[in-house]
This record gives C-alpha cells, sequence and structure tokens, in this order.
C-alpha cells in the first residue's frame, strides 16, 4: 500500500487533513485546478463532469457541472466532510479510468 493509499484510508475516519496534502493528491489523482478565490479552491476534473451528468441525484454534493469546491478551515485544514467529498470524487474516477481500460 502506498503512502498516498493510506492517507486516503485515513480520510475515511479523520476530523481534517492539511490542504497541502489534500491538493496535492487531487491533483495527482488528475483533477485541475479552475479557480482559487480567498478560503476556497475548486477542482474540475472531466470523468467527474461525465459520472455527474450521468447520474446527477446521486452526485448532489457536487456541483451543477460536477466541480469539486473544498473550502479550508482557518486557510489550512480540509474538514472532516470534504474528505469524504473527495473520496466519492477520486473512487468515481477511479472507476471510470478502470471501465474505460476494460472497454
Amino acid at each position: 500500500m502506498t503512502k498516498r493509499d493510506k492517507t486516503l484510508e485515513r480520510w475515511l475516519t479523520a476530523k481534517e487533513e492539511s490542504f497541502d496534502t489534500v491538493h496535492n493528491i487531487l491533483l495527482h489523482e488528475g483533477f485541475v485546478v479552475r479557480s482559487a478565490k480567498g478560503s476556497h479552491t475548486t477542482y474540475e476534473n472531466a470523468l467527474l463532469k461525465k459520472a455527474y451528468k450521468a447520474d446527477r441525484k446521486s452526485l448532489a454534493e457536487f456541483s451543477p457541472d460536477g466541480l469539486l469546491t473544498i473550502p479550508k478551515l482557518g486557510g489550512q485544514k480540509v474538514k472532516s466532510f470534504y474528505l469524504l467529498l473527495s473520496l466519492k470524487a477520486i473512487a468515481l474516477i477511479r472507476k471510470a479510468k478502470e471501465d474505460m481500460e476494460n472497454g
């Protein structure tokens, strides 16, 4: 298990995580920063947008165009709700990549 995978596993029970860690993992998973204003950073990923358009009801936590917005608590930490939301987005992206590879 990689260090990144251990971090993702820890997010299941973590109360908060440093923004830098969350940011780096999201970038590694294929997200790009769409905007960073004040305490909020918005990420986008084409596969997440595609998944959102296919199933808007069960992915209602994401913005209408499938974006992932992460607010920073005190400018440095990310709360557990957003860690879990990030995990959900990462799982969707990994599944979509796997489905593409398997045809």
